[in-house]
């Protein structure tokens, strides 16, 4: 049904758009070097590796007060090929999440931080010699922690691991002729270069 396709491009179309305004919002606190407004203690860029290892990219800001970070991601991956499924060819992913993590060092947010956070998923999929760019896209809840460490008063590195929890009931999407598996848990280890303002 056409309606139905159109209504689904527009909805994912104002998702990305509330991202990137969101984005845009801490990204211009960041230029603006406005740590004193609303009590804030810390604002800051990340770049997670991860992403760029696969050959996608990735864009995290944050603002901390109070022992939390709050942070908004924008990120795009492709799956390494040891990790595809039978007959799959490439899958890419694009993310945007919401994440809050809490600093025991509530003062230097340095050390053992833990987080839980909300995800979207859009995943295309190409089959081998078949069916390419299909998409479809995931509600993921998310947690984990990690350990930051201070390199200078300004710049760190932030090893950490999570796990996602897929909150769809799918368990499978028609690839083509290839049944491709939508796995309910999803681990993730990778290590985080930040700057903070």
């Amino acid at each position: 049904d056409k309606t139905w396709l159109i209504y689904l491009r527009k909805n994912k179309n104002s998702e990305e758009k509330n991202m990137k305004k969101i984005l845009r919002i801490i990204v211009l606190i960041v230029l603006c070097n406005s740590t004193t407004i609303y009590g804030i203690d810390k604002i800051g860029v990340e770049l997670d590796l991860y992403p760029f290892i696969t050959g996608g990219n990735y864009m995290g800001a944050y603002v901390a007060q109070n022992g939390f970070k709050y942070r908004v991601i924008r990120a795009e991956s492709n799956m390494p090929e040891f990790m595809l499924q039978n007959n799959i060819e490439n899958v890419n992913l694009e993310v945007y999440a919401f994440i809050v993590d809490y600093y025991f060092d509530k003062t230097d947010y340095k050390g053992l931080w833990f987080g839980i956070g909300g995800e979207r998923w859009n995943n295309r999929i190409d089959e081998k010699n078949g069916v390419k760019n299909v998409g479809f896209s995931q509600n993921i809840f998310t947690f984990g922690g990690g350990y930051l460490f201070e390199l200078t008063d300004r710049i760190f590195i932030n090893p950490w691991a999570a796990v996602h929890v897929n909150m769809g009931n799918e368990r499978e999407k028609i690839i083509g002729d290839t049944s491709y598996e939508i796995k309910k848990i999803i681990p993730e280890v990778s290590v985080k270069l930040g700057y903070s303002f």
